[in-house]
């Protein structure tokens, strides 16, 4: 924290550029006692916020709840110090967030799509620095672009915060962009496929759009939806085993119509999909429930990592019944 931090004050300087205001009175003699130590270069990011965010992340665990409110007072107590401006909190908070991910408890890293999104990240960040002015409205870019490769180096999808099926509002530039992709990747194709009684599997439907399923099962960890159930799996990766096991029950038990969505519906939500097949009896393999998936939406695409998921999950499920 402290190598990235000093590195940051050191390549991108900044500077106050307007005087302290007085003040007088006890007030006056306690910010006298701060100026002691106040330099006129600005520090971002803020170590103390940073630090902050790094110790709430060990003792939230062991802590009751309400001792959260103690930690936001100690970040905002940042803004007493000249040196100090609103830009440093969520820098702060920013670096810390990332440093927890850096080190996560249990892991299972995707260090080719988590360098990618680091990379963009940190571009947008240098480039917000240098040049500066309207380019700081990167940061808000940048920002989610980096907690997307915390989330693929970790492992953990819960990183992207979705909650409620809802994405965070700090989240909604990824979740635009992952719009965007799904739109240029579908164009043209089925929005959904009905696969059997009932079940159809398609792209994920925004929240605006009518809701002509009686249920929906989410597999995405980066869009907004209207589903009832989501089981979050990051882009480009197949579901686990859990995910699997999930999914299966919940598109078994879910009133019918329902729609089993992923962004584009070729990927996530068809394996989930093939899973319902094997575990209902409906089909006897991996290989029979994919050739009947690609036979009814041909655009559906599970990749050699996808379909070795799929075959060691049959190897040790649990049926439930048609």
């Amino acid at each position: 924290m402290q190598l990235i931090s000093v590195a940051c004050f050191v390549v991108f300087p900044l500077r106050v550029t307007y005087a302290a205001p007085a003040v007088d009175g006890a007030a006056g003699w306690l910010f006298a006692q701060l100026r002691g130590f106040d330099q006129p270069f600005n520090q971002a990011p803020s170590l103390h916020v940073s630090l902050t965010v790094i110790l709430w992340d060990f003792y939230e665990r062991r802590l009751p709840r309400w001792t959260c409110a103690w930690f936001v007072l100690i970040a905002l107590s940042a803004w007493t110090t000249y040196q100090h401006q609103f830009i440093d909190l969520p820098m702060g908070a920013w670096l810390g967030v990332l440093i927890v991910a850096a080190m996560p408890e249990r892991a299972n890293p995707k260090p080719k799509l988590a360098s990618a999104y680091l990379a963009a990240a940190i571009t947008l960040t240098a480039f917000a620095f240098t040049v500066r002015g309207w380019a700081w409205l990167l940061l808000f870019v940048a920002f989610p672009v980096s907690i997307v490769a915390a989330a693929y180096w970790s492992g953990n999808a819960a990183m992207l915060g979705k909650k409620n099926a809802r994405m965070p509002f700090w989240m909604w530039p990824v979740e635009i962009g992952a719009r965007v992709n799904a739109y240029l990747w579908t164009r043209g194709t089925p929005a959904q496929t009905e696969i059997r009684e009932g079940v159809w599997l398609g792209r994920a439907r925004r929240i605006c759009e009518r809701h002509t399923f009686a249920s929906v099962v989410d597999l995405t960890a980066e869009l907004s939806t209207n589903a009832e159930t989501v089981i979050p799996v990051l882009d480009l990766t197949p579901p686990t085993n859990s995910d699997l096991t999930s999914a299966a029950e919940a598109i078994e038990s879910a009133p019918k119509p329902v729609l089993v969505c992923c962004a584009l519906g070729v990927s996530r939500s068809a394996t989930a999909v093939a899973a319902w097949l094997i575990a209902t009896g409906r089909v006897q393999s991996a290989q029979d429930a994919i050739a009947e998936i690609r036979q009814k939406r041909p655009i559906t695409r599970l990749n050699t990592k996808a379909q070795k998921c799929l075959q060691q999950w049959c190897g040790g499920r649990n049926e439930f019944g048609p």
